[in-house]
Formats: C-alpha cells, structure tokens, sequence
C-alpha cells in the first residue's frame, strides 16, 4: 500500500487493475492509500483519490487512529501542499484517540517475551507487561515513581514504548508521566517507539501526539 501511494496516477490506475485493489482498499491497520499518499506527501495522488470519492476524513486502527490531515501535517507540516489542499476542501484533523484505546485488546502490537522474573510490583515491569492494573495500583501508593529510572535508566513509560504496549502508554501519560523525560543515552519514549515498533503502530502514534520534541538529527521519523 504504502509504495503505491508514492507512484503517479497512471501507475496507480495501473496497480488498480494489476493488484486487484481499489481507492478504498486499506491495510491490515486500516490504513488507506489516502493515508499512505499524505504521509509521502503525493498531492497529485492524494488529490486523484479525493475526486475518486476516497472517504476523506476515514481514520487509520480500526477508527481510533488519525486521518489523512492530522497524518500530512505531522510529517510535512503547515505549509506543505497536501496540507493546503487537504484544508482547502474541508478535511478534519482528527488524531488517534487516546481514550478509546483504553478498551481496545489485540491489535497491531509487537510486544516480546518478558523475562520470568518481572516483579508484579516493579513499575517498569507492569509497563512492559502492558499491565494497566498493577500500574495503576503501583501509583496508587506512590506516585513519585512514574518517572523513577530503573539501573539502566529508563522510565517505565520509556518500557512501555519499547514494547509497544499503549495501553500502559496512555496510563502512564494520564498519571503524569513525563513525556519528554531521556535515557542516560538521550533517548526519549517517542525516539525508543520509533526504532522498535512499525512507522504505523497505534503506541507510536500517542507518543507522536503528546511529544513535540525534536527527534535526533539521525532519526528518520517525523
């Protein structure tokens, strides 16, 4: 999907009779060729979907994540011409939607084994878990610990979004963890989502939401 929201028009009517696809066929994430064609910034194709009758203001994650506007403005951001074009023709900016994901279970995680002897009473561990309640219960009783470092000095929000858990993302951040809190390497939550989870993962893009910190010059993520 996401090559060919980059190509021309010709290629992409193209790819519609070769792949058997639509203007409204999406990825396993929901995402569209609307969505794909904004984050590469491709305003010829991004305006061809739109007069193909593309769903203009569809979200990506099953409708709980962002639409095409709120995708094109963070990765290009105000002036860019999909942004302009976008706004032009009345799109809404909608981004992932915290509260929902509260409830949501499955989904495009990719989480890994966690070690046998995560303590069920250690912050950085229910974080890895993606354990909401023993979070919770964690900070019941001692709410300076959300941003304690463990020895390696990560914070459990920074444990959370390596694992791509983000249901413990949105815990912790409505706990008051800090956001833009660093490794001992200058790793922010945001960048440590960026190198372990897919550009797309719904952990990402909550991070992406509440950090408007500049990412390292090397990082290639908007």
């Amino acid at each position: 999907m996401a090559h060919i929201a980059r190509t021309s028009v010709s290629d992409l009517e193209q790819a519609f009779t070769d792949c058997k696809l639509n203007v409204h066929s999406a990825d396993g994430n929901g995402w569209t060729i609307l969505h794909e064609a904004a984050r590469a910034g491709n305003t010829v194709v991004v305006k061809y979907l739109v007069w193909s009758g593309i769903e203009l203001n569809r979200r990506t994650n099953g409708n709980l994540g962002a639409t095409a506007l709120w995708i094109a403005r963070k990765r290009h951001g105000d002036n860019h011409k999909v942004v302009k074009f976008l706004e032009s023709i009345g799109a809404r900016e909608l981004g992932p939607s915290i509260k929902a994901l509260q409830n949501m279970h499955g989904g495009n995680k990719r989480t890994q084994q966690q070690p046998e002897n995560d303590s069920r009473n250690d912050i950085h561990a229910a974080a890895r878990r993606g354990d909401t309640k023993a979070l919770t219960s964690i900070l019941e009783k001692d709410r300076f610990v959300i941003d304690q470092p463990d020895d390696a000095g990560r914070t459990a929000l920074h444990e959370a979004a390596k694992y791509g858990q983000e249901e413990a993302i949105v815990c912790l951040i409505e706990h008051g963890a800090d956001v833009y809190a660093e490794t001992p390497e200058g790793e922010n939550a945001r960048y440590i989502a960026v190198e372990n989870l897919p550009f797309n993962h719904t952990a990402l893009q909550i991070l992406r939401q509440f950090s408007n910190k500049r990412m390292p010059v090397y990082s290639t993520s908007f």
